[in-house]
């Protein structure tokens, strides 16, 4: 297991799929997996091509099968991981994927509909407003902001004339651009105003929904619980797909737009709303990018 540690789960988990899917076909096709040479694999690519898989398949299973004689050491696979006619059908096969669209970034109005979900709403939804506010703010990756083992507090001030200001903050310990090994152990501070577009305190009211709930970051293990088919929040944590389905269903109930107006609204929206907009602004790329929490001042 030690020759695991260093490579992060979604990254096993992926190389293992495709190994998966591979030695399937080859135990179909020619009973015995073993071993796996470059004409078995050249003839899976055609297959591949043949029976219309997924365009990324190809190179997927080339991949894994580097990633599997490189850490734990299969043998006899070089001439496969080299070969040009077998990279060659992966890349044809890859030229036919559709492109890549980027997350759409939520518009103000948007960002009020949720905030006002998090101060009004009732039951999991205001939670999971809240929860999205969070990720805006703090414009935090969907994934960072949920692996966060620690309950986010609030920094509020008070006005001469009562008005209040202040943030919600929280420490992300576990982030997916934490680059070199030591960067890994430095804490990366995620900071959001707690009073938002709406000038209501939408942090206040989501901390204290999460506490009505019974939910605690640093009992749970993770900020972002699931919810379960009761409407109940189950011992797991929620993923970023159910994250970017409940932002577009909230918006389609309660803020009157259509399946067409948030078709391209993903988790990911959240955290680059707020950079999309600094953009826009012509902010420069240096403040955008502390802002985005990466580096250290």
């Amino acid at each position: 297991m030690d020759s695991f540690a260093k490579k992060a789960t979604n990254t096993l988990r992926r190389r293992a799929s495709s190994l998966w899917i591979l030695v399937h076909w080859l135990r179909v096709h020619y009973s015995d997996p073993m071993p796996i040479t470059e004409e078995r694999v050249y003839e899976f690519a055609k297959w591949c091509a043949r029976e219309r898989r997924p365009a990324t398949r190809v190179e997927g299973v080339v991949e894994a099968i580097g990633f599997a004689r490189g850490v734990i050491g299969l043998e006899n696979v070089d001439d496969t991981v080299a070969s040009g006619r077998i990279r060659g059908s992966g890349h044809k096969q890859y030229m036919t994927k559709r492109q890549t669209r980027q997350a759409a970034a939520l518009t103000r109005r948007m960002v009020g509909c949720l905030e006002q979900l998090a101060i009004n709403g009732s039951g999991p939804d205001q939670v999971l407003a809240g929860d999205a506010c969070f990720c805006i703010h703090t414009r935090a990756r969907y994934s960072d902001a949920a692996n966060i083992a620690q309950e986010p507090f609030l920094d509020i001030s008070v006005g001469e004339n009562g008005e209040q200001f202040g943030f919600v903050e929280a420490t992300a310990d576990r982030v997916k651009t934490s680059g070199a090994k030591r960067k890994r152990r430095v804490p990366i501070p995620l900071v959001g105003m707690a009073i938002g577009f709406q000038d209501a305190p939408w942090a206040e009211e989501w901390l204290a929904a999460r506490m009505r709930h019974g939910l605690a970051a640093d009992a749970d293990g993770c900020l972002f619980r699931a919810v379960g088919k009761d409407g109940s929040f189950a011992q797991r944590r929620r993923s970023s797909s159910d994250m970017g389905l409940w932002v577009r269903e909230a918006l389609i109930k309660y803020g009157g737009y259509s399946p067409e107006d948030v078709q391209f609204i993903t988790s990911h929206s959240l955290k680059d709303t707020q950079l999309c907009w600094l953009a826009k602004a012509c902010v420069k790329h240096g403040i955008r990018r502390l802002l985005l929490s990466l580096i250290h001042i």
